[in-house]
């Protein structure tokens, strides 16, 4: 898989310290920001028109789902 390939070259440490530095996840209750860029990338890959409800399936996925394993599965 392509995503896993680029996910590997950011560390995970990485956009722990970058959340932590920007303070993004002070006022978020379900989606951490490390979630949030994953998903992003993941949209941005794999889908060829990008919107909020396309991002919301694609959370929603399997795909999705082995490539978030940290993190619990919510509903958004």
């Amino acid at each position: 898989m392509f995503l896993d390939k680029v996910l590997s070259l950011i560390p995970s440490d990485m956009l722990v310290e970058l959340a932590a530095e920007t303070e993004v996840d002070i006022f978020s209750k379900k989606l951490q920001a490390e979630v949030i860029f994953k998903l992003l990338l993941h949209c941005l890959i794999s889908h060829k028109d990008n919107s909020l409800r396309t991002m919301e399936s694609a959370y929603e996925t399997l795909l999705f789902a082995s490539i978030n394993q940290n993190f619990q599965k919510k509903s958004i």
